[in-house]
């Protein structure tokens, strides 16, 4: 069944529903005690917030309500040291404090599932990952291989949704915007959950269409076309299954993620000068994973998590409906993944608490075309062969120690994949809470593991070798402010980077000597009265850099396509007991990127960015259940863009791509609990 088939069974069967309303437990907590929630992402054992070693960000579902979020994107919008670029295909993604993310460097988790795509390890975001069903976003800004592996180089997105304990019921919701040009987006979600004495089951699920952006795009040859009208047009359907029984518990999401676009790398026209744009390019996304597993305290102090994974993806696919393509340069392949894994938490006593584990993948990819355009066999550079793989065995293990004088913890891990070399990478964290003031030190070393296509278009890649320190600290001063403030040194090293070489029309992907950035990151949290305020900033700069593809040289302490500078604001006001309003504001400073300056072609310091968005929202408009919201986002029509992060000499070049100009936005949502 369709999931849109799926969204109107459900849309029909709430309304038969009886009516009743709770509000979150963890949505109605004071600031202070907001500080000792218990998270998860940064050892796999629940610790206080503020115990927790590792800088991270915690948002909830009434916060992403109150924006007004409609997906992942705008939601990280409101962290520090996030900021977004593009890739050859115009698709958007992290740079984190700095660095280029997309491709392997930032490993996203939903309900426990890996949604990277295996064949590049790219995690695109372009008007992706519904905010509907989201309970808590946990945030890593920083490593997190010794625990993950080797996406977390950077940081990591732990995503928790609605379980049926949650939604005990069934809810719906639609999403409609538009500019003052043209459509903008169409987002519709659909929930049915019940918790029923032993077991817990939830079907949730999503489908959107939008055009990404309404605003004129100029490439390298000074040809210019508008992306409206379905020229950065993107699909998408999403379906998530959870059920648990006792300790066993599967979970299964589907995502068909759809674009069409007419740029490719960085141009619009297929022979440059012919004044002919192209028409646009379809490319799917798709992604099948599924988890079973087994999880409980087999003796009071051993709590045992055995599970198998399995995920298959169709990245970068030119659809052919027919099955015909067997001659063509349209990029067709099929990526497997398997995953068996044992973790074990041990509590040895009191104080002490060792955590350990070990993972057993295969990853397997499949050309599907027979012929490349030249005529030659499609098949993968390192072994002359239509199939990869790449098969992998990590062992890690960590120990937790609490102590009056402070917190430690200590973790290794190791991979051992049979292509590319092996990594080992440890972790050190202290932590010390005094009163209302708190203290973390951190050091991780991390890493970036090759996957199929860097190792088909390079076999002698070589992982990424990550190192990063870090301190923080936060105070709380009353039950209405908090405050934090941390600085970070983060350094990669072997850079994998990708390249696309216009005159031999080759990919490619080559190890670069380092990159190492410097920062500071700051937020004040403060609840009073009707108020509900975040500000946040953060900054970076380029301590050293021997990576060509990275540098600017309008800058030499900022990396191109990175804003150095970013601020975020919001203040939700809860006028009356059902109605609230917020407005926020992101501030981002220059940023350096190429672009046509009406006679050339080249690299320029682009405007700052006041990205200025207004929401509002109704609860139980009429009668309970039912909410209405609306706002405007980018209410000063800023000039949005984003810029391409990595470039070298003879590389393809693109202009920055443009986001969406001034958009009117309304949300209607029903529930009801039984």
């Amino acid at each position: 069944m369709k999931v849109k088939e799926l969204f109107l069974v459900f849309l029909t069967f709430s309304q038969m529903l009886p009516i009743s309303y709770a509000d979150s437990e963890l949505d109605s907590l004071s600031l202070e005690d907001l500080m000792e929630v218990k998270v998860k992402v940064a050892t796999g054992t629940e610790k206080p917030l503020r115990e927790a070693p590792g800088i991270i960000s915690v948002i909830t579902e009434k916060e992403i309500k109150d924006l007004g979020a409609r997906d992942l994107m705008e939601i990280l919008q409101t962290v520090p040291g996030i900021t977004f670029a593009q890739d050859v295909l115009g698709n958007i993604s992290i740079v984190m404090r700095g660095i280029w993310a997309q491709e392997g460097r930032i490993l996203l988790l939903i309900d426990g599932l890996e949604m990277n795509e295996r064949s590049y390890g790219t995690l695109l975001l372009s008007n992706h990952y519904s905010a509907e069903h989201i309970k808590r976003i946990e945030i890593i800004r920083g490593p997190g291989s010794a625990i993950y592996g080797g996406f977390a180089e950077l940081g990591v997105i732990n995503i928790t949704t609605k379980d049926g304990a949650d939604i005990k019921g069934a809810g719906a919701s639609s999403t409609y915007s538009r500019t003052s040009n043209d459509f903008a987006r169409w987002a519709n979600s659909f929930m049915f959950g019940q918790k029923k004495d032993d077991l817990d089951f939830s079907v949730k699920g999503s489908f959107n269409s939008s055009n990404f952006s309404d605003r004129n795009y100029t490439d390298e040859n000074g040809a210019s076309a508008s992306l409206s009208d379905g020229n950065s047009k993107i699909t998408g359907e999403f379906l998530n299954l959870r059920g648990r029984y006792k300790s066993l518990y599967a979970n299964y999401i589907k995502d068909n993620y759809l674009t069409e676009n007419i740029i490719l790398w960085g141009d619009l026209e297929n022979t440059p000068g012919s004044g002919v744009i192209r028409k646009p390019v379809p490319k799917s996304y798709l992604t099948d994973v599924y988890q079973i597993g087994f999880q409980d305290n087999v003796t009071d102090d051993l709590n045992l998590h055995l599970f198998y994974q399995n995920k298959v993806q169709y990245p970068y696919l030119q659809p052919d409906t027919k099955r015909e393509i067997e001659y063509t340069n349209s990029w067709r392949r099929k990526v497997e993944r398997k995953v068996y894994g044992a973790r074990g938490l041990y509590h040895l006593n009191k104080n002490l608490n060792v955590v350990g584990g070990v993972e057993i993948s295969e990853d397997l990819s499949t050309s599907l075309n027979r012929l490349t355009y030249t005529g030659d066999p499609d098949v993968f550079g390192h072994n002359n062969s239509n199939t990869a793989k790449i098969n992998n065995t990590a062992v890690f293990t960590q120990l937790d120690f609490t102590s009056e004088f402070a917190n430690f913890t200590a973790g290794l891990r190791h991979d051992q994949p049979s292509i590319a070399n092996s990594t080992m990478v440890p972790r050190i964290g202290v932590t010390k809470v005094v009163g209302p003031a708190h203290m973390k030190a951190l050091y991780a070393k991390a890493f970036r593991a090759p996957v199929i296509e860097n190792i088909s278009l390079n076999e002698d890649i070589k992982p990424e070798l990550t190192t990063t320190g870090e301190v923080e600290f936060g105070y709380q001063f009353n039950r209405d402010i908090s405050w934090t403030l941390n600085f970070f040194s983060t350094k990669v090293s072997n850079a994998i980077v990708y390249s696309y070489d216009t005159v031999l029309s080759e990919e490619n992907y080559n190890n670069y000597d380092y990159v190492k950035t410097l920062g500071m990151e700051t937020e004040v949290n403060l609840k009073h009265n009707i108020h509900d305020i975040k500000v946040n900033y953060s900054t970076y700069k380029v301590d050293s850099l021997n990576a060509i593809p990275y540098e600017t040289s309008k800058d030499s302490s900022a990396l191109i396509g990175a804003p150095k500078h970013k601020v975020f604001i919001k203040d939700t006001l809860a006028l009356m007991e059902n109605f609230s309003m917020t407005p926020s504001l992101t501030f981002l400073s220059r940023t350096n990127s190429y672009e046509w300056n009406g006679a050339t072609f080249s690299e320029a310091r682009l405007e700052s960015q006041f990205i200025a968005n207004l929401f509002a929202n109704y609860k139980d408009v009429f009668f309970q259940g039912l909410d209405l919201g609306a706002g405007v986002n980018n209410i000063l029509n800023t000039n949005i863009y984003y810029a391409q992060p990595y470039v070298k000499e003879g590389d393809y070049r693109a202009g920055a791509y443009p986001g969406q100009s001034r958009e009117y936005i309304l949300r209607v949502g029903y529930s009801k609990e039984f």
